[in-house]
């Protein structure tokens, strides 16, 4: 006569619960992961538009002056868009 385990549909159903909790743990990384990637591309932007104005400053003239300014107003509003990423 084989061993029975009483609660064999217990166990099992624990099983499929822990099953169920490690993909819903997969998609939250995944979902992370793709969030933290948005967030360094819109850095990486940042970045970009910083070098911009730096050389733009060496220039010096009324259209470098334009185009700095239209930078800042796109890192600012870079800015707001890393902040609402980071609250989602």
């Amino acid at each position: 006569m084989a061993f029975e385990f009483r609660f064999e549909v217990l166990l099992k159903h624990r099983r499929l619960l822990e099953e169920m909790a490690r993909r819903d743990l997969i998609e939250a990384q995944r979902n992370l992961d793709e969030c933290l990637a948005g967030i360094n591309r819109l850095y990486g932007s940042i970045e970009t538009a910083r070098q911009d104005i730096a050389t733009s400053q060496n220039v010096g003239n009324a259209q470098s002056l334009d185009g700095i300014r239209g930078r800042e107003l796109f890192i600012e509003g870079q800015k707001i868009r890393i902040r609402n990423e980071r609250e989602r």
